[in-house]
């Protein structure tokens, strides 16, 4: 292709096919396959393969590289055209937001994150909504759960980007570690505890304590970390999954809780629990990115992943 691909594509786009047969290879490289395309636009496999050679052949370039037995790949101009393509979207939008007009696109680009609860409410908000705003032709799905959750729709494909929390190898699934969180323990301000400059293991393991539900991996990996500090048989009052629930009911006395410091951090700076300094080292959990299972990562996922990279969300 020659260096004025912009006006080549204008040349070539102005026909309704023809600019169908672009959404369908955006759509192509952000699911990562033609298989992936056909879910999302909801036509057939072999009807995406067709709009893909048509494209090559009104283009006079081959955009993949097909080698048997290997996901395809971008060749050099796919890449070109994948970039220019997306330019051209963007500028389309763009045009069409400034002059009024309802336009509906045949073609919306879809990023599907699943991640642990507290990592979306606490991580995630506002660089997803940073994201949102620059990406304003993409649906956006967010889906928090338990970490059990996470991982079932990364094997199955469901999502295309997950983070959860692990103190170690995430069974079935190839995960980077992109961060850690710290654990904290926490009383209420009338709390006994809180009123020392010091808590030996032992009377912590004393006191009432609230925990996550005893069967989510992430108490069993929390009473994991708190067995290896010599932390153990604690006296756990009640089980709450939802940290605005452990939160109230340390606030009121009722026990202490071993808590991610990320959901702790606006109640104690509001005073309405007491981060405990305990005679332990300090303890932290791995923050796991991974992409769906089973397929290549998306060029949205891919690109959601660095913009969390380079501003340092997972840092600590």
């Amino acid at each position: 292709m020659t260096g004025s691909l912009i006006g080549e594509i204008l040349s070539v786009f102005m026909f309704p096919s023809t600019f169908r047969r672009l959404e369908v290879f955006l759509t192509v490289v952000d699911a990562g396959s033609m298989h992936g395309a056909a879910e999302v636009l909801s036509i057939s496999q072999p009807s995406v393969s067709d709009h893909i050679q048509a494209l090559e052949a009104q283009l006079g370039q081959r955009l993949f590289e097909r080698r048997r037995g290997a996901a395809a790949s971008l060749t050099q101009e796919g890449r070109r055209l994948y970039q220019a393509g997306t330019e051209l979207i963007l500028q389309i939008n763009d045009m069409t937001e400034s002059l009024g007009l309802a336009r509906k696109s045949s073609r919306k680009r879809r990023m599907v994150i699943a991640a642990q609860r507290s990592i979306a409410n606490f991580m995630l908000c506002d660089p997803l909504a940073d994201f949102a705003r620059r990406k304003a032709d993409v649906e956006i799905v967010i889906k928090a759960g338990r970490y059990e959750d996470v991982v079932s729709e990364l094997l199955q494909a469901k999502a295309d980007i997950g983070f959860l929390l692990s103190d170690g190898p995430v069974v079935d699934l190839q995960t980077e570690i992109v961060g850690r969180q710290r654990l904290g323990f926490y009383a209420g301000p009338n709390h006994p505890l809180a009123r020392r400059d010091e808590v030996d293991v032992f009377d912590l393991a004393q006191a009432p304590f609230i925990s996550a539900d005893k069967t989510s991996h992430f108490w069993q990996m929390v009473d994991d970390l708190l067995a290896k500090n010599g932390i153990v048989d604690l006296q756990v009052v009640c089980q709450a999954q939802e940290v605005s629930i452990v939160r109230a009911m340390v606030s009121r006395g009722i026990g202490v809780a071993c808590a991610l410091a990320c959901t702790m951090a606006e109640a104690v700076r509001r005073g309405e629990v007491v981060e405990l300094s305990v005679a332990c080292p300090p303890l932290y959990v791995e923050i796991h990115q991974c992409f769906a299972s089973g397929r290549r990562p998306s060029g949205l996922a891919t690109e959601f992943a660095r913009t969390l990279t380079s501003a340092k969300v997972f840092a600590q």
